[in-house]
């Protein structure tokens, strides 16, 4: 089989661990030999210009800004753009992401030449984002139910099993090491000569709990720096930045050169209130960074205790405060014992490379099963 032609959808309102691994999986998937040619599609109600990285004959990226107000109008114009899209080239493989679902869930009935996988990037119910007695669920249980399920973790894949009732094929997400482009302003560098540095990364949306880390922080009096990077967004939309500089927090807003500053932290913090495996995570392993996070799925799948990282113990700002005290006290031998467990498992399991290579394994299976 190396005839794969591969039409990633998903939507894009912003640059997210589902976002990123798409376009480094894809990246990879165009260098493969089995691949014929990867488009990817997009929609957005946020972003009308959305750029990737790829440039080769064997990529194309289409995307649709859709401007209405009306979810109705909203829902034909997505979905007939994805239909003409499909209906123009001939794509074996169809891997939905996000919100794609809500669109494409009659077109396994239209389409039967193509193969379709969904990727769950986040816990069964929470990736809903409704309860289980609205349309979105009986939409995505249709839609799930006629097609090739990927978890991208254990707890993940448990949670599809509990709230849907269908098996799904693990395939560990892959992050992707970057060497130093030392792109860090001269500035914020200055303020960290001879400081701890923690470090967080995502867009401040609820879900990522930065309140508690915020909170935890201010009540350490150690010589510490703390770095927030990515867009500001729910509770922190008219939230004074500048003041926080007071308190050693500095928030720099959405960067690309994210392991530039995993490159100089100590620790990576992580206080979300849910995962399913994030990417941001899997990069702090790669770069050597000690993690300090709250015990909840998705990030317990990462992170063990004293292993490869220190967890809270719960999602109280006393336990986090403890955590980072934790971590702050680790000997040298200590550390460099988590750190070099991070990095062994990065390269053994979680690396984009044997993300790609399992993802077309599975894609090959699907299409041969299904001759």
């Amino acid at each position: 089989m190396d005839n794969l032609k591969i039409l990633h959808v998903l939507s894009y309102n912003g640059k997210g661990g589902a976002e990123t691994l798409v376009e480094n999986l894809i990246g990879l998937q165009l260098k493969s030999s089995y691949a014929e040619f990867v488009h990817v599609l997009t929609f957005s109600n946020v972003h009308e210009v959305i750029k990737f990285s790829q440039s080769t004959k064997k990529f194309r990226h289409h995307h649709l800004f859709v401007n209405s107000k009306s979810s109705l109008i909203q829902f034909f114009q997505i979905s007939l753009f994805i239909f003409r899209v499909i209906n123009k080239y001939s794509y074996n493989i169809i891997n939905s992401h996000l919100l794609a679902p809500l669109y494409i869930f009659l077109f396994p009935l239209f389409f039967k030449s193509s193969q379709y996988v969904h990727t769950f990037h986040s816990q069964a119910e929470k990736e809903l984002g409704s309860h289980k007695d609205s349309i979105h669920y009986y939409i995505r249980y249709f839609y799930y139910k006629r097609i090739n399920l990927v978890a991208i973790s254990e707890s993940v894949k448990n949670s599809i099993n509990l709230f849907y009732g269908f098996n799904s094929k693990l395939i560990f997400n892959g992050g992707l090491f970057q060497e130093n482009s030392n792109k860090i302003p001269d500035t914020l560098l200055k303020k960290t000569s001879n400081k701890t540095i923690l470090l967080a990364v995502g867009h401040t949306r609820i879900v990522k709990n930065y309140e508690l880390l915020i909170s935890s922080f201010k009540k350490i009096n150690d010589n510490c720096l703390l770095i927030i990077l990515g867009s500001l967004v729910d509770n922190f939309k008219d939230y004074n930045i500048m003041s926080e500089r007071d308190n050693n927090i500095y928030f720099m807003g959405s960067v690309s050169n994210v392991q530039d500053y995993m490159k100089i932290a100590d620790f990576l913090c992580m206080t979300s209130k849910h995962e399913g495996m994030p990417i941001t995570l899997l990069e702090a392993k790669a770069n050597g960074l000690i993690p300090i996070v709250t015990p909840v799925r998705g990030i317990t799948d990462l992170v063990i205790h004293n292993y490869n990282g220190i967890i809270a113990e719960d999602l109280k700002v006393e336990s986090f405060e403890f955590a980072i005290k934790e971590a702050l006290n680790l000997s040298r031998v200590k550390k460099e014992y988590l750190k070099s467990n991070s990095k062994k498992e990065f390269q053994q399991t979680y690396s984009i490379e044997s993300c790609s290579k399992n993802y077309l394994s599975f894609y090959k299976k699907i299409i041969i099963n299904n001759s």
